[in-house]
């Protein structure tokens, strides 16, 4: 039991980091954005 659980606790901490890189490369897109729109 103890080895189910700790395949979903990394399942769960790796879906939680890609996560977290997901939205902090989207608010780093935003940020060029943002960039390229003041630029103009």
């Amino acid at each position: 039991m103890d080895y189910i659980k700790k395949i979903l606790t990394n399942d769960c901490l790796l879906s939680l980091s890609a996560l977290t890189a997901c939205v902090s490369r989207v608010s780093f897109d935003m940020k060029l954005v943002e960039q390229a729109i003041d630029c103009q």
